[in-house]
């Protein structure tokens, strides 16, 4: 058994509002309603690829790496990394845009929008802060990105907030649904946890670094001419905005595409009995 030993890092704390507010964003009691949803947990133990507690961490460490940390998170630093360029916001716009178009199935859709609007009622009503239409329509990730920008909150805690909300909730979801018992559920979220700081930690430095390389791409025009000769040149005639967005996405490096997890929530959608809405 581990022991605890005494270390330096006792006298160091984060200011108390900024952690407060990274407490209630992870809280699973925040009132957006994300618990009526599983993100294909539901499905994937239907059709008994989620069965006991390892294969509940096999199927969510699968998802905290392809979903998590291929795009959500680089996503949601590479928006935070924009929103403090000046005369970027039509880029931070285009990225949310991208997350909600990336979307798989209705039900994820659903999902993204229902908790944005649940989100903003809560900064409205507990906070009194209001958001614009457009943003809500947008979906919950880019929402919480520009929040966590608004509150400046360092974009690593920003992600680590929003990944352990994340997990936790489909880990609650198994727990719910198989036999497997809460010192198992919290099992799985430690060990989820513990393999995040490093991930994080580098996703950091890279986005940053290809946010700057997008920017400089951007603002030279014969250089995304170039660019898209070699990547889409069935966009060279397309509108300069959409030019824009597919040398950003293209730099940045984002890939939404995750078949096993669109075709798990596609079942969902014609499944017989169901206990959550995704």
């Amino acid at each position: 058994m581990k022991t605890m030993t005494t270390i330096s890092h006792l006298t160091q704390t984060a200011p108390p509002q900024q952690l407060l507010k990274l407490m209630m964003l992870a809280s699973s009691n925040l009132p957006i309603g994300s618990y009526t949803y599983s993100q294909g947990v539901e499905s994937a133990i239907e059709q008994g690829f989620i069965h006991d507690e390892a294969s509940s961490l096999a199927f969510l460490q699968a998802y905290q790496q392809e979903v998590l940390l291929n795009f959500e998170l680089p996503l949601m630093a590479s928006m935070m990394q924009l929103s403090a360029q000046k005369n970027h916001h039509s880029l931070v716009d285009s990225l949310a845009n991208f997350y909600g178009a990336s979307r798989d199935s209705h039900e994820f859709l659903l999902e993204s929008q229902q908790l944005a609007q649940a989100f903003c009622a809560w900064l409205d009503g507990v906070l009194d802060l209001a958001m614009p239409q457009d943003w809500i329509a947008q979906g919950y990730l880019p929402l919480f990105a520009r929040l966590a920008y608004f509150w400046q909150l360092p974009i690593a805690d920003s992600m680590m907030t929003y990944a352990f909300a994340q997990m936790e909730n489909l880990t609650l979801a198994i727990v719910k649904t198989l036999p497997l018992g809460q010192m198992a559920g919290q099992r799985i979220i430690w060990q989820l946890g513990q393999a995040m700081d490093e991930p994080i930690a580098k996703l950091c430095q890279t986005q940053a670094s290809k946010v700057k390389t997008a920017l400089t791409a951007i603002h030279h025009p014969q250089a995304v001419v170039a660019k898209l000769q070699d990547i889409a040149p069935q966009f060279l005639q397309a509108q300069q905005h959409a030019q824009t967005l597919l040398i950003l996405i293209n730099h940045l490096q984002l890939s939404a595409s995750v078949p096993s997890l669109a075709e798990l929530s596609c079942h969902h959608e014609q499944q017989y009995s169901r206990l959550f809405r995704s």
